[in-house]
């Protein structure tokens, strides 16, 4: 299959290309940093906010001009990741912004944490000022002051002490995009791609972009994208339109504070509550989220799927939660119908905590059981490192195993040589591996929406370990932990996944996603990953040194936006001040979470088993874990209105047709939605954002 294909793939590094993605992350790195910390629409306009979809109807216009002048579908793709990187996965199929699940958070939960634990908490600034080395961050007073609450008239930042700092967490930011990249690119992109067919609805709307615009009419030299004599490109634009007109859910719920409701954010996750539901079922789950671009894309999905979603919150939501009040096998909270999910909510509570469940078991089982499925292309891609190299769509098979064993040995040698334990180090790395791969088969098969490992019990797989092996104790001694669990605590959040990682643009999904991207526009594969690796490394320096420069020069933790003025207690949170990091709710004992882990990994691996070997079984295992793991909230109603919608354009279109047409409808919808995001953000940023730094600014 790969040889008939292979002279498909074409060159996308250019000199062009290089120089156009990295003048857009070195324009996009200041703005994403000034965006974050001064915007007042925190939820949806904090980041670069230029949807990809603008630069491709530029490079149109700009072919219109002059043929010789217009980007290559390849070149444009190894342009992406450049704002890709800066932004969430979100962005990937509607342009949507989320800073703090990209770069930017990276820096806020590392080198900004680092500094403000040590000053911004008065509870906690001792132990923090004892504990944090100065290659984590800066130790005088004068520095910490200077980031905390900006610099005063006529002062200087004292730049030589944060210079190793942001080395070293760069260093560490890079070496996490560098493991996801060599499991996307190295590990699973192909499998998942070529053989097992995921269908990757977060990467369908950049696809049919590029290679709709690339369609070009050789008479004329204009893409036949905009010829409207063309059904499926007509279907494409009749369904942007219908996307621009829904994005006014995301405009009245999110952008006009009067009309602002129920807590709207990331451009269109809209929740709605159905107060009528706890007069019936008092206690049962009586909260959703609609999103539309999610609907539209979902129609891409298996019924099967879609069916697993809704079926998931009949049991858990609905029937046990109800049942369980009714039973008093749990209490009953007003107000617990409409938790989010990382609340205090049934999903985390004993005796049934499905979240729990979902995260500690479903997740790290769906990781090995993926992990197990492709142990084949571990062997054939190490092989090449004792014998012949082989060369799949321009990427060398040798060269990307060579590049993820030194990532691999530089994550443990960074992390013990920061004090981690070795063996502690090895098993982060090692449940790294697991649950990114989990997260990544989540993100291709249907949607991002999936929890934190670290914020979910996740933590006791690390803690749990480090105790038995004598390196800090089980129980947190008054004074706070040792610096071994300072040290691990410090690294494992974000590394062993919290949001940041998680959704992020070079998550493992975005980036298996980009995977899928680059080989359906024939995009050789090397050009992609070269170039994705330049941006990650420059960008997390970039990120860095700028995050520190606004702070320092408009206003400090204590006037911006800054995950600063509370990383410090997360962080504490995993045995190093405080317990709040084991599950369920309320536990105090890192061994508490095991009897739910089991269960998770029997389930999880139960019905893997049982799908494949009967096929009138249609629970979908990667469905269940990821509705069971977020806790419901995020699967259930776009599901149900998705399989609906499927359901009549089947009836009324006919298979054929529906099978014909649900590209062009699903990802027109999906960009249309996200197209809005570029006038809210040039409003935002002229009206608010570069008045409030300039308020705050000091030279």
């Amino acid at each position: 299959m790969a040889t008939s294909i292979e002279a498909e793939f074409r060159r996308g590094l250019t000199v062009r290309s290089a120089v156009i993605g990295l003048v857009l992350l070195l324009l996009a790195t200041p703005l994403s940093v000034m965006t974050w910390l001064y915007t007042s629409k925190g939820g949806t306009i904090n980041a670069f906010f230029l949807p990809f979809l603008y630069i491709i109807l530029l490079n149109e216009l700009i072919g219109r001009i002059n043929r010789k002048w217009r980007l290559t579908g390849q070149e444009l793709i190894v342009i992406f990741p450049a704002l890709l990187l800066v932004n969430s996965i979100k962005y990937m199929p509607k342009g949507a912004l989320s800073g703090g699940e990209a770069v930017i958070g990276m820096v806020e939960k590392t080198l900004i944490g680092a500094i403000s634990g040590q000053i911004v908490a008065p509870e906690l600034a001792d132990y923090w000022r004892r504990m944090v080395p100065p290659f984590m961050a800066p130790k005088s007073e004068e520095a910490l002051r200077a980031i905390y609450q900006g610099l005063t008239p006529g002062q200087t930042l004292p730049w030589g002490e944060f210079v190793i700092p942001i080395i070293y967490w760069s260093t560490y930011i890079t070496l996490t995009y560098f493991l996801c990249l060599f499991l996307a690119f190295g590990v699973y992109g192909r499998r998942w791609v070529e053989y097992e067919r995921l269908p990757f609805p977060l990467s369908q709307p950049m696809i049919f972009a590029i290679n709709s615009s690339m369609n070009i009419d050789p008479t004329t030299g204009k893409s036949k994208w905009f010829d409207l004599s063309i059904p499926h490109y007509k279907i494409f634009w009749l369904s942007f339109a219908v996307g621009a007109i829904a994005s006014a859910i995301p405009i009245l719920g999110e952008i006009i504070p009067p009309l602002a409701v129920y807590g709207a954010f990331a451009w269109g996750e809209q929740p709605i509550l159905f107060e009528w539901l706890p007069s019936i079922a008092p206690g049962a789950m009586a909260k959703g989220v609609l999103q539309v671009d999610q609907i539209a894309l979902w129609l891409l999905l298996p019924t099967s799927v879609l069916l697993t979603c809704v079926i998931a919150y009949i049991i858990f939501g609905l029937v046990y939660q109800a049942l369980a009040v009714q039973l008093r096998i749990i209490p009953y909270n007003l107000g617990m119908e409409f938790l989010w999910n990382w609340e205090n909510m049934p999903a985390n509570w004993a005796p049934l905590p499905y979240r729990v469940i979902g995260v500690t078991g479903m997740m790290v089982g769906l990781g090995i059981v993926s992990l197990y499925y492709l142990k084949d292309r571990f062997k054939e891609l190490f092989s090449t490192l004792r014998g012949p190299d082989r060369v799949e769509y321009g990427l060398s098979l040798r060269g990307v195993a060579l590049f993820g064993l030194v990532t691999m040995i530089a994550i443990l040698v960074l992390f013990t040589a920061s004090g981690v334990p070795f063996i502690i180090a090895l098993i982060m790395l090692v449940m790294a591996i697991i649950y990114y791969t989990a997260l990544a088969r989540v993100t291709s098969a249907l949607w991002w929406h999936v929890d934190d490992f670290m914020g979910a019990g996740g933590y006791s797989y690390i803690y749990a370990p480090g105790a038995a092996l004598g390196y800090w104790p089980w129980t947190l001694p008054p004074e706070g932990n040792n610096y071994a669990a300072f040290a691990t605590a410090s690294l494992a959040c974000p590394f062993n996944n919290t949001w940041t990682v998680r959704v992020g643009g070079f998550s493992p999904g975005g980036l298996a996603g980009l995977y899928k991207i680059a080989y359906e526009t024939r995009t050789n594969l090397k050009d992609v990953l070269v170039m994705a690796i330049i941006y990650a490394a420059l960008g997390s320096v970039l990120t860095s040194t700028w995050m520190i420069w606004f702070l320092a020069h408009g206003g400090g933790i204590a006037r911006t936006n800054s995950w600063g003025s509370w990383m410090h207690w997360m962080k504490t949170g995993y045995m190093v001040t405080g317990n709040w990091q084991f599950a369920p709710w309320g536990a105090t004992d890192p061994n508490a979470v095991w009897p739910y882990a089991i269960t998770g990994l029997v389930l999880v691996t139960a019905v893997w088993w049982l799908r494949m070997k009967f096929p009138w079984f249609f629970i979908d295992p990667t469905a269940l874990t990821m509705s069971m793991a977020v806790g419901l909230i995020w699967t259930w109603l776009s599901g149900l209105i998705a399989l609906i919608i499927r359901v009549i354009l089947i009836r009324v279109m006919g298979v054929k047709k529906f099978e014909d047409y649900v590209i062009p409808i699903a990802t027109g919808i999906a960009l249309g939605f996200g197209a809005p995001i570029l006038i809210a953000g040039l409003i935002e940023f002229s009206a608010v954002i570069l008045p409030r730094f300039s308020a705050f600014y000091v030279p």
